[in-house]
């Protein structure tokens, strides 16, 4: 399969049209996502075909070019998404375009989808177009679905050895157990769920109450406590201190209590001891997660988020750009950032996308070939949507501005074998 790329921006002060035409490369997003579609016993007519009306359905479109590999399939978190579009007409929301319904059609040797972006819809500059699910088009913060469920209740998966087929997960009371999972591949015969087998406990005789659990993608698993009360007790024989953890932080130097775990080589052994972070003048929610170097921290007022160096604690940077929303629970994009449970994606650089729907898992592993197992109120493994299945780098980038009017054609093309 081949793509190429057509878009024409169109001047209506002017009256004059812009036309920009390229091939682009198609990344391993689609077979990764039909794998896992098939072993989670989900229908592919319904998900992924045909695969230019589903499995490549919808558009992106980014202010950055994107890595030309195979292998840059989840998210992109360094470029801003600018504009998207689905198999449905739009006419409310700035950022999505409309299905062209009348010039959209099969051809001898493939298809060819058209979109249409009015003069208020998805302005700025556009280097890059990917397609991708056409959920996610249509929803690009539903970062998943088609879920299949399988065990016990509250585990969190953590990782996942691809080469033995191991998922590693905690159970509630701080036991690391590892369960056989069944093949992304197609299988003969119906998915094959393990049974558990324990592996060590990291809380000791503590549960996970207090504890937020953040896979760092770094080859770590962060364990997480917020602030603390000292309290004191009678033994028996004297009184001795004690700490609860988990408390909201209003009044600043909020604390961060942090222990780190290698999972690279799936051994989970801890490396150093807790670490105690004062974070000077923040206040903050018990609400903390790992992404790519950084902590996140929400905000006690809840329309905030402090950025934090992990390398460089001290290095504290406030996100609040999207203070006329409510921020509500973080969770790690992939590429870098956080996603909100209240509609937020925000970047890195502390930019920011709001849209009113959202999936996204609780605790999870997500794989670089985008298999992804979360926790919600079972584990589940679970179907990408908002993937990058193609990339266009444009040549030069163009801009859309409230006076152009802009249309985007993709052709894909089968390849015939030899």
């Amino acid at each position: 399969m081949k793509g190429h790329v057509s878009i024409e921006l169109h001047n209506h002060n002017s009256g004059f049209t812009e036309r920009i035409e390229q091939d682009n490369m198609v990344t391993n997003a689609l077979t990764y996502a039909m794998g896992h579609a098939v072993s989670c016993g989900a229908n592919l007519s319904d998900l992924m075909l045909p695969v230019a009306k589903r499995g490549l359905g919808g558009l992106f479109l980014f202010d950055g070019k994107l890595e030309e590999n195979a292998e840059n399939v989840h998210f992109p978190m360094d470029v801003h998404l600018i504009g998207h579009a689905a198999r449905t007409v739009n006419t409310d929301d700035p950022m999505r375009g409309s299905i062209n319904s009348l010039e959209t059609k099969r051809t001898d040797t493939g298809y060819v989808t058209v979109w249409d972006f009015s003069t208020s819809q998805a302005n700025g500059n556009i280097a890059s177009l990917a397609l991708t699910r056409n959920t996610a088009g249509e929803d690009p913060l539903k970062l998943y679905d088609g879920e299949s469920g399988s065990t016990t209740d509250y585990e969190y998966g953590l990782a996942y050895d691809e080469d033995q087929g191991f998922l590693y997960k905690a159970d509630r009371y701080g036991n690391i157990i590892r369960q056989k999972v069944p093949d992304w591949k197609l299988l003969v015969s119906d998915p094959y769920w393990g049974p558990d087998e324990k592996v060590v406990n990291l809380t000791g005789t503590d549960n996970w109450d207090n504890w937020i659990i953040s896979n760092g993608q770094d080859g770590y698993l962060y364990l997480i406590r917020m602030n603390r009360q000292e309290h004191s007790r009678w033994n028996g024989s004297e009184y001795e201190k004690y700490y609860t953890y988990g408390m909201e932080n209003s009044s600043g130097n909020a604390l961060l209590f942090v222990r780190k775990y290698k999972i690279s080589d799936f051994s989970f052994t801890q490396e150093g001891n807790e670490q105690t972070i004062e974070l000077s003048s923040v206040t903050a929610k018990n609400d903390a997660v790992v992404s790519r170097g950084f902590y996140y921290v929400r905000g006690y007022d809840n329309h905030s988020v402090y950025k934090v160096e992990m390398a460089n604690p001290v290095n504290i940077v406030l996100l609040n750009q999207f203070k006329q929303y409510d921020v509500g629970g973080l969770y790690p994009m992939y590429n870098g950032g956080v996603i909100t449970n209240n509609g937020l994606l925000i970047y890195p650089d502390g930019s920011y996308i709001k849209k009113d729907k959202v999936a996204i898992p609780d605790y999870g592993y997500e794989s670089p070939h985008l298999f992804s197992f979360h926790y919600n109120s079972y584990p589940k493994k679970s179907i990408p949507s908002s993937y990058i299945g193609t990339i266009c780098n444009l040549s030069s980038p163009v801009t859309k501005t409230s006076a152009t009017s802009m249309k985007v054609t993709y052709t894909l093309t089968d390849l015939k074998e030899n």
